[in-house]
């Protein structure tokens, strides 16, 4: 399943096998996104190919503040969102195959960020 996954389009229109090229030559990082709504964060998984890093998006689409915590390696990263703000946060390290959890704060459940 790869909802919530997306390619960014280079701005210069420059391309190679890999996927799209930032403007300056280097590879943009594969998009995960996911989405507060009605306290819960969805989708409950999101499936991209093998790469060492990513760009997370997620949206406060509910209307109310919200955090998240991921684990990448040794390092902790927590995102915090205020009401329907969308935050995007690059995540480098990442193994693959891997499956990352996302803990989002409140009783709502873990989702997944599944890598290769």
């Amino acid at each position: 399943m790869s909802l919530g996954l997306a390619a960014c389009g280079a701005q210069d229109g420059t391309t190679d096998t890999s996927g799209t090229r930032l403007p300056g030559g280097g590879p943009r990082p594969l998009e995960a996104s996911y989405v507060f709504r009605d306290g819960q964060l969805t989708p409950g998984r999101v499936s991209i190919p093998a790469t060492d890093q990513v760009q997370l998006v997620v949206s406060a689409a509910d209307g109310r503040p919200h955090g998240i915590v991921v684990q990448v390696g040794g390092r902790r990263t927590r995102i915090v969102l205020r009401p329907s703000e969308t935050v995007r946060r690059r995540l480098t390290g990442l193994r693959s195959p891997a499956r990352y959890r996302l803990v989002p704060d409140g009783a709502s459940d873990p989702v997944v960020l599944q890598v290769g």
